[in-house]
């Protein structure tokens, strides 16, 4: 304290100083200690004073029900979260519905384009320019030692195990806060239309639909808000989190939420069981259908059926008039199909520039270890990848079968068949006595022997031929090409 606050002397110093502010020319100095409140004299000047402002805020209120404000916060918490979120057009009279919509780990929030001409097919025009179409873009995180896009972090990784991965709390308590404001600013914009009389009206007309990880994301946001709850929550292949269904404990829930959940019984990284599991535990807490798709697993990026369960779900949740039978051959025609050629029939320039950030992921330094299959990873099987090189080649676009099914290929090939790499030592030798003295020479045939007619092999040529897997009739054949 300086001299002037001192006990006895603090009524006689503030009568003082009141004087000589009266006098012109003294100014008082900039003392902190001496500012009411706290307010300390950096932050004033930081904050002028406007000087038309009179009396009057700053920062006034918005007239819009606090539909600015709302945006705001959605903003904010969409920034801190990672989320670059635009902002939402003006209220229109013909806006009935929001979908919020949450992408997959490693995706972006275009994977729904395909959904939304699927649902555009059956809801029809009118619908769909009554819903508001709100894609978000997950941001980019590590994830073991990768940066991908990702709603929250995931500690460890036992996908295909019926345990539930750890996760970074930090990254999942963001994202659940920008769902909820993001929710409010929607259900404020419905509100402004002038459709609906109540907050509650109008947050029953916001849906949530998440797919992987963007389910748990949606369904975490969903169940953890403070206020009217979303009309309902489409989960497509994913996983109740155990940090959800603890916080379901402090939440007090106005009325069950509806929750459509679509599982594929092949999915290799949410194993049913646990997914039953973990649905159980939130039971209390929603008004479930739960759908099983056979032989549908985790990889498969589209699936029609899927589409037409969430399609069927809507209508019922909206009351939106849909045909009685859904043609789901029509719906699948609309949706991607994944490539039908395994990624080993391709050749370095073949692939994507995704494919190609995969591969080095993967452990495939170029072109030359691609073509040549000649990393190490390569040799592997699919049981002996770890859960990081599965990631990657699941994004290249192997399943577990396409992979092995090169191993099994060279098992049973002779040697006439197989890539240079994939000969043995024993072929190898046998390839030199033929002529052929590397890869090149090999695979693009560009050794002179193979324009050789086969009376012109020396007999050494022609054992190592034979040896090999051909045939005279299959030599010459060869040689007319």
């Amino acid at each position: 304290q300086g001299p002037c606050m001192r006990k006895g002397w603090a009524l006689p110093a503030l009568l003082l100083s009141t004087f000589l502010l009266r006098l012109p020319g003294i100014v008082s100095p900039p003392s902190q200690a001496c500012r009411p409140c706290g307010i300390m004299a950096s932050r004033r000047k930081r904050n002028p004073k406007p000087k038309d402002a009179g009396l009057e805020d700053p920062s006034p209120k918005s007239t819009d029900g606090g539909m600015t404000e709302l945006i705001a916060e959605a903003r904010a918490a969409g920034k801190a979260a990672g989320l670059r979120l635009k902002v939402p057009p003006k209220p229109d009279t013909k806006l009935k519905a929001s979908f919020i919509m949450l992408h997959g780990l490693g995706d972006w929030g275009q994977y729904f384009d395909p959904i939304k001409e699927a649902f555009t097919t059956v809801f029809g025009d009118e619908v769909m320019d009554s819903i508001r179409w709100l894609t978000l873009d997950a941001p980019e995180r590590n994830l073991w030692g990768e940066r991908m896009t990702a709603w929250f972090e995931y500690v460890t990784c036992r996908c295909g195990e019926p345990v539930e991965d750890d996760i970074n709390m930090t990254s999942l308590l963001a994202t659940r806060a920008a769902i909820h404001a993001i929710m409010r600013q929607e259900a404020a914009l419905l509100m402004a239309t002038g459709n609906y009389e109540s907050e509650e009206e109008a947050m029953s007309h916001v849906l949530l639909i998440g797919t992987s990880q963007g389910g748990s994301a949606a369904l975490d946001g969903a169940l953890t808000f403070q206020g009217p709850p979303p009309g309902a929550v489409l989960q497509l292949r994913s996983l109740a989190l155990g940090a959800t269904i603890k916080e379901l404990s402090k939440v007090k829930l106005s009325h069950r939420l509806p929750l459509l959940a679509v599982s594929g019984d092949m999915d290799e990284t949410f194993l049913l069981e646990l997914v039953r599991k973990q649905l159980h535990s939130i039971d209390s807490a929603v008004h479930l259908v739960h759908r099983v798709i056979p032989g549908l697993n985790h990889d498969t990026s589209y699936n029609a059926q899927e589409v037409v369960l969430a399609i069927e779900f809507i209508a019922n949740k909206l009351g939106f008039e849909i045909p009685e039978t859904i043609d789901h051959e029509e719906i699948d025609k609309l949706l991607p199909k994944d490539d039908p050629d395994s990624p080993w029939e391709k050749y370095w320039d073949d692939l994507t520039d995704e494919q190609k950030m995969a591969a080095g992921r993967l452990g495939v330094s170029g072109s030359k270890a691609w073509n040549e299959c000649s990393a190490k990873v390569m040799m592997k099987d699919w049981e002996n990848l770890s859960t990081i090189e599965r990631f990657a080649a699941k994004q290249i676009g192997f399943k577990p079968d396409s992979w092995n099914s090169r191993n099994a290929e060279k098992a049973k090939a002779i040697g006439k068949e197989k890539r240079f790499v994939d000969l043995s030592d024993e072929e190898k030798a046998l390839a030199k006595k033929l002529g052929v003295t590397g890869a090149n020479a090999w695979d693009s045939g560009t050794a002179p022997v193979w324009s050789q007619a086969w009376k012109k092999l020396t007999a050494n040529q022609k054992a190592a031929a034979l040896a090999l897997g051909y045939t005279e009739s299959e030599w010459e054949d060869d040689d007319d090409e």
